[in-house]
């Protein structure tokens, strides 16, 4: 959650910035927003090939 208010805040302030910089400001802030889902849903995908690798034999 903390990354998405911090998105948000990013992306609200890149609205200070002139037209040559907002394009870096508004990626900055979408790049923030989305790393942490990312890693989390990598994470949870390791973690459901690893159950299914060492789940016994039926």
């Amino acid at each position: 959650m903390g990354s998405v208010g911090l998105c948000t805040v990013f992306w609200m302030r890149a609205a200070s910035f002139d037209q040559d910089e907002r394009g870096n400001a508004e990626r900055r802030a979408l790049f923030v927003g989305l790393w942490a889902p990312t890693l989390w849903l990598m994470a949870q995908s390791l973690r459901d090939l690893d159950q299914t690798v060492h789940a016994p034999p039926r």
